[in-house]
């Protein structure tokens, strides 16, 4: 049974995902509690905000038990508006990636918030068969027309 360590996170907020080596973890009070003896990634995650990762790999050992980190103010994200064509086919899709994460939406959209930035995503229709790629910019507080 390997000993346990703790990282406790200052500056945490009830909005806050910790995430340790990419998968989410629960924490008691302020503090996640990890097996001594590995390398370990912290991440904060914020709706809203961009995601917040500490510096180094933290790794825990009898010598050293437990660990701080203090999250920072973190960075905001820029939000902007996409708006679809009501000409799609029933069955339309758009499919894009924001932050790494895989989207999938019905067409048409209306004022759908997404962080500011360049996209490219696919446009298909299981129905019909058909799928084109589509390239689109969201700049901040806009509202941005996809055709």
């Amino acid at each position: 049974e390997p000993k346990r360590g703790r990282i406790t996170f200052y500056n945490l907020d009830s909005n806050m995902q910790v995430r340790i080596n990419d998968e989410d973890v629960v924490v008691e009070g302020f503090s996640a509690y990890v097996d001594q003896g590995k390398k370990y990634t912290v991440s904060i995650l914020k709706p809203g905000y961009k995601t917040w990762k500490y510096s180094e790999e933290i790794m825990l050992d009898d010598m050293n038990p437990k660990f701080e980190v203090v999250i920072p103010d973190m960075e905001k994200v820029s939000i902007g508006f996409l708006t679809t064509s009501l000409n799609f086919s029933p069955g339309s899709t758009i499919e894009f990636k924001v932050g790494g994460e895989s989207v999938k939406r019905e067409l048409p959209l209306k004022n759908y918030r997404i962080p500011a930035g360049k996209y490219q995503g696919v446009i298909s229709n299981s129905v019909l068969g058909t799928e084109r790629k589509v390239h689109f910019t969201i700049k901040e507080n806009k509202r941005n027309f996809l055709k």
